[in-house]
C-alpha cells in the first residue's frame, strides 16, 4: 500500500491525522541515511475498531547508503518521536553475499521468531506493508 493510500484509510480523525504525520517524518529522516527501505506498520492502529491508539508500531528493514556509512555509525538515526512511532530497525551496513530486502512475511517471521526466544507476549498478527 502506497503512503497516500495509508493515509486516506487510515486518517480517520484528527489524532490519527497527527501520528500519521510523524509516522512520514520518522520514516523520511530514515530515508536520509536507508535506501532501499521496507516498512511493515502493525499493532492497533491498523485496526479499525481502535480510534484513538497509542502509538504505530513499525518494522524497518533496508540497506545503508554507502555516502552515508560514517555519519550513520557516529551519529544513528535519531527518533523524534519515540513514544508514538515505535520502530524496530533493522539496517545493514554492507552487502552480506548477495544482500536483498526480505519480503515483508519474512521480517514479521523473524521478529515472531525473536519474540518467542525473549519470552515476549508481542506478536504480530496483522500488518501492512508502506511503501514511501
Amino acid at each position: 500500500m502506497v503512503i497516500k493510500e495509508f493515509e486516506k484509510k487510515f486518517s480517520t480523525n484528527k489524532y490519527r491525522a497527527q501520528l500519521i504525520d510523524k509516522f512520514r517524518e520518522e520514516v523520511e529522516t530514515i530515508q536520509f541515511y536507508i535506501d532501499p527501505l521496507r516498512v511493515v506498520v502493525f499493532g492497533s492502529f491498523i485496526y479499525d475498531d481502535v480510534p484513538v491508539p497509542n502509538d504505530i508500531d513499525v518494522l524497518a528493514h533496508g540497506m545503508v547508503i554507502p555516502s552515508r556509512r560514517i555519519d550513520y555509525m557516529k551519529n544513528g538515526v535519531n527518533s523524534k518521536y519515540p513514544k508514538e512511532i515505535q520502530i524496530q530497525r533493522s539496517f545493514k551496513l554492507q552487502p552480506e553475499g548477495s544482500f536483498r530486502l526480505d519480503l515483508a512475511r519474512e521480517m514479521i517471521f523473524n521478529f515472531n521468531k525473536e519474540q518467542l526466544v525473549n519470552a515476549a507476549d508481542r506478536f504480530i498478527k496483522k500488518n501492512i506493508e508502506v511503501e514511501f
